[in-house]
């Protein structure tokens, strides 16, 4: 359970998501995914395999990563500069 709790988001907690409720949410996906690869695996559908573990997270990250990546640095540039004068010498 250690190597599961070396994250930053399932060591934080809150409280509308506490501490136990992330880490069984990242078991659950964990699990997810691999009895995901072993269906396809035993099935012997190589194709949806290939598609699952490569074709699929490049579409993925095609349409979701990458205008998240810029929705986020476009947020960050428009943040108005910090006023913070506690740390200034």
């Amino acid at each position: 359970m250690r190597s599961v709790t070396k994250g930053f988001w399932t060591n934080r907690s809150t409280p509308t998501l506490p501490r136990i409720s992330r880490l069984f949410l990242y078991l659950g996906y964990v699990l997810f995914t691999v009895t995901l690869i072993n269906w396809t695996l035993t099935s012997h559908d190589l194709e949806r395999l290939g598609m699952f573990t490569g074709n699929l997270a490049d579409v993925g990250f095609g349409r979701f990563g990458k205008p998240l990546l810029y929705a986020v640095l476009a947020a960050t540039l428009a943040l108005p500069p910090s006023t913070d004068t506690e740390h200034s010498e």
